[in-house]
């Protein structure tokens, strides 16, 4: 219904609507108006293509079917808010099971997604609060919360609001609830898209996770390039593809919080597609040239397939040829030009570019380290090795905070995988990262007057609350 429609303000008609009910099912809400201010991951757009993604093996995807979400709620708030958009898989708007039809995915197989309290905020809760499926019917509400409609929409968001659980209250007064989304099938080829949101922070602990400018029907194409309304394809020699607006531009950006001195950065990236087919040089229907890439054997990663990847269809690292989908696409309206690099950009502002990402059905490690002695057979860039031949790691440890992820080029419909070594944030409505809330109280210490550390120094501050 029409309510659900508007993100920000249904889900406050939501809030006012069914506060009532919250109150009757569970214990009384503090007074006081909530006016959300949300966490999305990847994305809080509707209409750009970018989703979290979930696929099984027969789809070749080299992720885990599992993923687990961090959601933190500030201590003020006597509730919070979590919202799925396409929560469902194959569905139609109308709520028809028809893939190829609705919007975002590939196949049929619904996505189960669990809440659990998790007042540590380390993604291992163990208190069962709630739990839903994507396609089938669900409750409506239960104990301490309620929830938009019975069903996840095709292309639209889904809302439950929840009366924040003493179960999940950490030290420092916050709240963490861990979100834990797994295919029904592991073994399906199917690939479910969606996008996550609280109110509150979003955070997804290290571990893989897959991501795609999804385009699964008709409809998305409508959606992506909102000019094109027809359902017939421009013919031969036609550059409409190239010249025609679009919703989605091929680049991501994600923010790493990298822990203050670390010695190493590392972020494994997995089934890129990195490298043309060189059977396809011309771009369809246009017939313009398409650069050439191919995928190279990476040094530092070695032919190896990683600990943490369970697929059965992964390969060891090497050269893997072209990519599958190859990225760059020879289809027009498919491919985003350059084939898909990335880098890592430093709070300090030094960018470490990946020229040549993981291939088909591989992993490659992308590492910076402050060691000397590596060599490019250890990481990609370090005080004397630079993959690019000019970015050296200057300090003896790497700058903890904020570390930007930017993908460019990233073709539509191409699944690809991060694996990061630290906690990846959410962001705001504008695409800025939400900080995560703090799980313990600062620590607080009485500092003697005579005391001075380090020596012959000013005092630093390390973050402690310091009392006289």
């Amino acid at each position: 219904m029409e309510l659900f429609n508007s993100r920000m303000i249904g889900s406050r008609r939501l809030i006012a609507t069914f506060l009532p009910v919250l109150i009757a099912t569970a214990t009384a809400v503090p007074a006081g108006a909530i006016s959300p201010s949300y966490s999305y991951f990847p994305t809080a757009s509707a209409t750009d293509s970018r989703m979290l993604a979930i696929g099984g093996a027969g789809a070749d995807c080299l992720g885990a079917i599992q993923l687990n979400i961090t959601l933190g709620v500030p201590a003020s708030s006597p509730t919070f808010e979590l919202g799925i958009f396409d929560g469902d898989t194959g569905k139609t708007p109308a709520g028809t099971l028809d893939p190829g039809s609705g919007h975002w995915d590939g196949g049929s197989t619904q996505l189960m997604y669990s809440l659990y309290a998790d007042p540590l905020a380390d993604g291992h809760g163990t208190t069962l609060l709630a739990e839903w499926t994507g396609n089938d019917s669900n409750p409506i509400s239960g104990p301490g919360w309620v929830s938009s409609s019975p069903t996840m929409p095709d292309n639209d968001w889904w809302n439950v609001v929840f009366l924040n659980s003493p179960v999940a209250q950490a030290k420092s007064g916050n709240y963490f609830y861990d979100l834990r989304c797994v295919l029904q099938d592991p073994m399906t080829n199917a690939v479910s898209a969606f996008k996550v949101r609280a109110a509150g922070s979003v955070v997804l602990n290290p571990m893989s996770f897959g991501f795609e400018a999804a385009l699964a029907s008709m409809e998305d194409l409508h959606t992506v390039y909102p000019a094109f309304t027809g359902n017939t394809l421009p013919g031969p020699g036609s550059q409409f593809w190239l010249n025609t607006p679009t919703t989605y531009d091929g680049k991501w950006t994600f923010y790493m919080d990298v822990p203050p001195a670390s010695k190493d950065v590392t972020l494994w990236d997995g089934e890129f597609d990195f490298g043309t087919d060189p059977t396809q040089l011309f771009g369809t229907p246009s017939g313009v040239p398409i650069q050439q890439t191919a995928d190279t054997d990476d040094p530092d990663t070695g032919h190896i397939v990683p600990a943490f990847c369970a697929s059965p269809h992964v390969l060891p690292q090497g050269a893997q040829g072209a990519g599958n989908p190859a990225d760059d696409s020879a289809i027009d309206f498919i491919r985003r030009s350059p084939s898909v690099i990335y880098n890592l950009t430093d709070p300090t502002g030094n960018v470490y570019w990946n020229a040549n990402p993981s291939g088909k059905m591989e992993w490659e490690q992308f590492k910076i380290t402050s060691d000397p002695s590596a060599t490019r057979s250890d990481a990609d860039y370090g005080p004397n090795v630079a993959a690019d031949g000019k970015t050296f790691v200057q300090t003896s440890t790497l700058p903890g905070g904020i570390w930007k992820i930017n993908v460019l080029g990233l073709d539509l419909g191409n699944t690809s995988h991060f694996h990061p070594f630290a906690p990846v944030l959410g962001v705001d409505d504008n695409g800025n990262p939400t900080p995560p809330l703090a799980v313990n109280p600062p620590v607080e210490c009485s500092v003697s007057s005579t005391l001075l550390w380090p020596p012959n120094h000013d005092m630093v501050n390390v973050g402690l609350a310091v009392t006289p």
